[in-house]
């Protein structure tokens, strides 16, 4: 069983449909198919998960949050625990996401500047 496949199988997909439907960019399907092919990568903890994608700018390559739900201390911890030395190991000089307005004061507690509804945390 590939890596995927067993994250797929343990992965709240719950949390993720009623993530996507928010901001209708992706489908569930969608989403596996991208980590299926290595373009997305999910991080998940207890009921909570981050899907993350690696983007190359022209200046930056940046670690982009594009979908994350749950409990708010495990999305913490999955970004301090898991994606940041994801981002870290491939080179990324950022790590960007939005979200609701909700997250942003945590988000500033932990380094990240708010450009609008965009949080970004320099590494």
């Amino acid at each position: 069983m590939s890596e995927t496949a067993r994250k797929a199988e343990t992965f709240p997909l719950a949390k993720l449909v009623k993530a996507l439907k928010r901001e209708s960019t992706h489908s569930p399907k969608d989403v596996l198919d991208g980590m299926e092919r290595g373009v997305f990568q999910a991080w998940a903890l207890r009921d909570s998960l981050v899907i993350t994608e690696v983007l190359n700018f022209p200046q930056k390559r940046v670690c982009s949050v594009f979908c994350a739900a749950g409990n708010f201390d495990d999305v913490w911890e999955i970004m301090e625990k898991q994606v940041e030395p994801f981002a870290r190991a491939r080179n990324c000089e950022a790590i960007q996401g939005r979200g609701r307005r909700g997250w942003e004061r945590s988000a500033q507690e932990r380094g990240y500047a708010t450009t609008s509804i965009e949080m970004r945390k320099e590494l």
